[in-house]
């Protein structure tokens, strides 16, 4: 199964809705602004046809040819305009307006042709139509700037909206992770309950959970450990007085007797059964932990030791040569009974298993 991570998830569904939902609002952002935008240039462009109207009349009564305007400054960005007759033929136009009409009808309102966007103004008294014309590339180009001036800084804010919603998600999510640590560092040899940790609501069941699982991890370990000894205790006394009986019975026999090699099996059994019941006494004692020392010993003491008691009294038949490399003495830090549990148990292992190759 792929492994997966909530904090991630979370700040990739996070992420994904706010990008949705500011693609969504600058798409509705950029419509506004053009439809704001195109309304305000038409209500400019209709107040200059309807000024334009009342200043031409008076030129227009003397005039009997065709004139031109000449604006100072005028480009491709400036408003064009033409003065109709009732006829439809142009009797005045700015130096930047086409030398056909805009339209043909006067049509009074808002008309779309090549280039320009016009306004038809409503004849005046001597049925003159004044026409305006804004250029369709310099309105576009104001809409265009308008959109990009609403929607780059919501462009450039999406990186910083990415770093702050990580940055709130794994600030949420840390009590998580020390909740985590608390519990990878619970093990056989730590069983203590998780203090206050001030954990989330949705937190805190966890934690109630796992601390009643410590402590019935505990009560079943100590009810086990207690067990364990008490069932050692109780059998060490016993198996020591059968030994020394069967011990007592074996020189209660003649010599050469048949009955000399079953109370040698006999002794052999107890004493492996003796040797059991130690090694639970001593899996009792550092299961709890109890008396654990740092001392400074002899560790070549503890192993000659070790190897005559397991020559004298474990394998009557193995004689275990020790060699020094005339080294006298090894000090070492730690317990003392530990690490003689511990090398006995390798001996022992040893021992039990020297004939298998």
């Amino acid at each position: 199964m792929k492994s997966w991570k909530l904090s991630t998830r979370i700040v990739s569904g996070i992420l994904m809705v706010v990008m949705l939902g500011m693609l969504l609002l600058s798409t509705a952002v950029g419509g506004f602004t053009r439809y704001e935008v195109t309304e305000r240039l038409d209500n400019s462009l209709q107040e200059v046809s309807e000024r334009l109207q009342t200043v031409v009349a008076d030129r227009m009564r003397n005039q009997t040819s065709v004139s031109v305007a000449w604006l100072p400054e005028a480009g491709p960005r400036t408003l064009a305009y033409q003065v109709l007759d009732d006829t439809g033929h142009i009797v005045l136009r700015s130096q930047n307006a086409p030398t056909t009409p805009f339209v043909q009808g006067g049509k009074v309102g808002f008309v779309n042709v090549a280039q320009f966007r016009v306004y038809v103004a409503a004849p005046s008294t001597d049925h003159y139509h004044v026409l305006v014309g804004e250029p369709t590339f310099h309105r576009q180009e104001a809409v265009r700037r308008a959109i990009m001036i609403s929607i780059v800084p919501m462009l450039f804010f999406m990186p910083v909206i990415w770093l702050l919603v990580r940055l709130i998600v794994y600030r949420a999510l840390r009590p998580m992770d020390r909740l985590h640590d608390e519990m990878r560092a619970r093990g056989s040899g730590n069983l203590r309950p998780i203090l206050s940790l001030n954990l989330p609501d949705e937190l805190l069941p966890i934690q109630r959970s796992v601390n009643t699982l410590m402590e019935r991890l505990e009560t079943a370990l100590s009810t086990e450990r207690a067990f364990a000894a008490s069932a050692a205790h109780e059998l060490r006394n016993p198996l020591g007085a059968l030994m020394a009986q069967v011990q007592m019975l074996g020189r209660m026999l003649p010599a050469g007797s048949e009955l000399d090699e079953r109370v040698e099996l006999i002794a052999s059994r107890t004493r492996r059964l003796a040797r059991t019941v130690e090694k639970l006494l001593q899996l009792s004692r550092a299961s709890s932990g109890i008396a654990f020392r740092r001392d400074r010993f002899d560790l070549l003491a503890v192993i000659h030791v070790l190897v005559d008691d397991l020559t004298c009294n474990v394998y009557d038949d193995v004689h275990i040569i020790l060699k020094t490399n005339r080294i006298s003495k090894i000090f070492v830090y730690g317990d003392m009974d530990a690490t003689g549990i511990l090398i006995r148990n390798l001996l022992e292992n040893a021992l039990l298993h020297r004939n298998i190759a």
